[in-house]
């Protein structure tokens, strides 16, 4: 979509070949999908039970992986709604259909935010940070006062929010950060403090 003329940087990367899967009406494309795990879904306007994937959607061309078939589902016909919360509104657009008061967005707002805290058996971490990719291996690295590493969890792709297991720390102040690779190491995009007590 970044191209400057798109109608020129259109690339077919599958085809309509009439084919049929358990049932008697050809499939075809229709309605598409970006869900949440980064892949595109496409449904049949025929009684189908089998979605059309794009594996890779950002890949351009036939490396993006169509998959004919890729998934059988229980139902004909349908996809699942998948809005993204994180959009926000669109202040005086014809989009910004929300009735509340909306405070502008600071600096101060991109962050992560781990919850509860203080806490004994897990914590929640929500990762709002502008810099964030959740494409790339992403670690929180949990540290004590010491700055020794005392664990680690690997956030899923795509994910905003995740669930930790605290249960095997001791009592005590740590450092939660978290971690993305770069081209020589890694950086740290943010830091907060932990207390857990038992």
């Amino acid at each position: 979509m970044s191209s400057k003329n798109i109608f020129l940087s259109a690339d077919t990367v599958a085809r309509w070949d009439s084919s049929r899967f358990e049932n008697f009406w050809e499939n075809n494309f229709s309605s598409m999908q970006l869900a949440p795990d980064g892949k595109i879904y496409i449904t049949s306007t025929s009684s189908s039970k089998t979605f059309y994937i794009i594996d890779n959607p950002d890949i351009k061309g036939i490396n993006c992986k169509v998959r004919k078939f890729g998934t059988l589902t229980a139902h004909f016909r349908g996809l699942p709604q998948y809005p993204n919360y994180r959009l926000g509104p669109l202040k005086g657009s014809p989009c910004d259909t929300l009735h509340v008061a909306n405070k502008d967005i600071t600096l101060d707002d991109f962050d992560i935010k781990l919850f509860p805290n203080p806490a004994s058996t897990d914590i929640k971490i929500d990762i709002t940070l502008k810099e964030y990719d959740p494409v790339i291996k992403t670690d929180v690295i949990i540290i004590d006062v010491s700055g020794a590493i005392v664990q680690k969890y690997t956030m899923p792709d795509f994910a905003y929010l995740a669930t930790i297991d605290i249960s095997k720390l001791a009592s005590g102040v740590y450092g939660v950060q978290l971690r993305q690779p770069k081209r020589f190491g890694e950086r740290v995009l943010a830091t907060q403090k932990l207390v857990v007590l038992r």
